[in-house]
């Protein structure tokens, strides 16, 4: 196993991937509770915008990582090395997943004083950046996890969106992994594989676009009595994506 570690710098560089997928989940996991926000706020069209922006965020890190996985395919890693930074990254990904869902209040929160600074000042990233307390509270708008998982349990549209939410997730976090993972296996076509972590993102989004976020957003929209409890379905579905779908793929891959 000592081979693993064989080459430093290959190494440091898949520590600051796991570091950068790490915070791309974050941020884009914990996003979405602004849409909770928008509803206890009758901002909704506000909190699209603050998620959305979150997202653009996102990006930077995105950016950063995508080369440090070109350079480690390029130096051909020991396969191991970068199936346990997939791992290691889908991880990672888990434990901030679990801290925003286990302080969803705390977020909620955060995000109504974002949207309240934003209706006042109209600097969006000010707003991002402030965290004193408003004066509107979520503390009389909580969601039990209970009357989640029965609306999942009871409800098909609600499996479809949980399960729905799941694959498509699972997709998204793998895309790159993988199709970077076929380049090293296949190094002589190493250039051309790469190409194919854009066709699974692209794939994922678009599922997410035209049939995941049209759900919540009808729901928002129409004044549905579940439509928090459906965005936090959304986010329950995507912890179970990666944190568990994902995982058994991966190590399928170390299996094979």
């Amino acid at each position: 196993m000592l081979e693993i570690f064989e080459n430093e710098s290959a190494f440091y560089m898949c520590v600051l991937v796991v570091i950068c997928f790490g915070f791309i989940h974050f941020l884009e996991f914990s996003s979405f509770l602004s849409r909770i926000a928008g509803i206890i706020t009758g901002s909704k069209v506000t909190s699209y915008t603050v998620q959305q922006s979150t997202f653009v965020i996102t990006r930077f890190f995105f950016v950063a990582m995508m080369p440090l996985i070109g350079l480690i395919v390029d130096l051909r890693v020991n396969h191991y090395l970068y199936l346990l930074m997939i791992h290691t990254s889908l991880l990672f990904a888990t434990i901030f997943y679990t801290i925003v869902l286990f302080k969803k209040d705390c977020f909620i929160q955060y995000f109504i004083n974002v949207i309240v600074k934003y209706k006042k000042n109209r600097a969006l990233i000010k707003s991002l950046l402030t965290f004193k307390s408003a004066q509107q509270e979520s503390d009389k708008f909580i969601i039990s996890f209970k009357v989640v998982v029965a609306f999942i349990r009871r409800n098909k549209e609600g499996r479809r969106l949980f399960f729905g939410s799941a694959i498509v997730f699972c997709c998204y976090s793998l895309g790159v992994y993988i199709s970077f993972y076929l380049a090293l296996n296949f190094y002589e076509y190493r250039s051309s594989i790469g190409q194919l972590s854009g066709l699974i993102n692209a794939i994922a989004t678009v599922l997410l676009t035209f049939y995941i976020e049209p759900k919540i957003s009808i729901a928002i929209d129409n004044s549905d009595n579940f439509a928090a409890e459906k965005v936090i379905v959304l986010l329950l579905g995507r912890f179970i994506g990666v944190a568990v779908f994902s995982q058994l793929v991966v190590m399928i891959l170390w299996i094979i």
